[in-house]
């Protein structure tokens, strides 16, 4: 099937443009550091004790509730969410690196177990610091790795905690999210096209594959549908033309563009074609486009070699892939269709029926031949009476049209 061939080309033309694309950032891109502190979890204690008569919650002696303030604990995960390694060598030992919570007072610090030694070694110098930071050490923390802190803190209760972290990755940056807050929840967006820049390139490549693979199974639907009405519309041409072969029409003058108009749109293609004839008005319309067309043609045609000559403003028959004349249809001459379809048809039929003499010329207009007239009339008289006991359904049916 050629248009499975060409999607195939396509399919692979993109993947190809795609792995070049990656190629080429992989070897210009320059990888970043990246480490994120999330509030994975929160808990309000105050809030829970608030809710037990004569229970309270006291803090070096003090009432916190008297004192205005709150008891917050925290669950930090810090996580490296860059394209490399975090080495100490990327942090700046001035100034170190951690984060605060402005506005609040650390009152507990704790470093949930990791699983890996070095980590946890490494992770018992961090320390509270200025009552309301939490430096940690530097240290080495792989690509995707992770640990967690606990930390429990006091805090106005009119005042909602926030996380700043501070210090300073060569090349890289540190973030700050708030997950376990449903205002701080990221958005599906964030969630689809998130992440460190060689995951958005993999990621991207995955969904141009996964949109094409969508496109591929829609033109795969249209072909099915589109392979299903054309066998309707072909099974519908043959019953038409078998019922042209029962009638016997083609003694009619006018046959040879009737029976055409008939396999386009049934009866309303000769019904049309012979009110067309016998409005004299509109009839000289179609003869006057007719000629005016076919004069332009003659007159650009001498100014042009033979190779580039004009032979298409008058509408022709065409023929299908199999040899056969297409009928008359809304779709067989675009560039002069109609909001109905049927001028391009109409005016091809009327050039036909000029052609073969069936309408003249003459000194008031044109003038359709007697014969033509009689002939349109029996063929639409047959043709409905046929249409009206079924002939015009389907093909096959033994029953005969009335020979007029």
């Amino acid at each position: 099937m050629a248009w499975l061939k060409r999607v195939a080309a396509l399919l692979v033309t993109l993947i190809s443009i795609a792995g070049t694309a990656f190629t080429i950032y992989s070897v210009f891109s320059h990888p970043k550091a990246e480490v994120s502190f999330d509030v994975a979890s929160e808990s309000v204690l105050s809030d829970i004790a608030s809710g037990f008569p004569g229970i309270s919650v006291v803090y070096d002696g003090q009432d916190l509730s008297q004192q205005g303030l709150s008891v917050r604990s925290l669950a930090v995960a810090v996580a490296n969410t860059g394209d490399i390694d975090l080495a100490p060598a990327l942090l700046d030992p001035a100034i170190g690196w951690g984060f605060c919570i402005p506005n609040a007072r650390i009152a507990s610090l704790a470093v949930r177990p990791t699983g890996t030694a070095y980590l946890d070694h490494a992770l018992k110098e961090t320390k509270a610091v200025d009552h309301s930071c939490v430096r940690l050490p530097l240290l080495v923390l792989d690509r995707t790795q992770r640990f967690q802190l606990d930390v429990m803190l006091t805090h106005p209760s009119t005042v909602l905690p926030t996380l700043e972290p501070y210090g300073k990755i060569a090349g890289g940056r540190l973030l700050a999210t708030w997950s376990s807050r449903a205002n701080h929840t990221p958005s599906r967006i964030v969630v689809a096209f998130g992440g460190s820049t060689s995951i958005q390139m993999l990621r991207s490549v995955g969904y141009t594959l996964a949109a094409l693979l969508v496109v591929i199974v829609l033109i795969v639907i249209g072909a099915a549908f589109g392979k299903l009405s054309n066998r309707k519309d072909k099974r519908t041409r043959d019953a038409r033309k078998a019922l042209l072969g029962k009638a016997q029409l083609k003694r009619y003058a006018g046959y040879r563009w009737a029976s055409r108009l008939y396999l386009a749109w049934g009866t309303k293609g000769p019904k049309l074609l012979l009110s067309t004839v016998q409005d004299r008005v509109k009839l000289s319309r179609y003869v006057t486009l007719i000629k005016t067309k076919l004069e332009y043609e003659a007159a650009v045609n001498v100014l042009l070699p033979d190779s580039v000559k004009v032979h298409s403003t008058v509408p022709r028959p065409t023929r299908d892939d199999e040899g056969e004349l297409v009928p008359f249809g809304p779709f067989s001459h675009v560039y002069f269709a109609n909001r109905d379809g049927f001028v391009p048809a109409i005016e091809m039929a009327v050039a036909g029926l000029m052609e073969d003499k069936l309408i003249s010329i003459g000194p008031d207009g044109p003038v359709p031949n007697s014969e033509l007239v009689e002939g349109l009339q029996a063929m639409v008289r047959v043709l409905s009476e046929a249409s009206q006991h079924g002939f015009a359904s389907g093909a096959g049916s033994d029953r005969k049209a009335a020979d007029p």
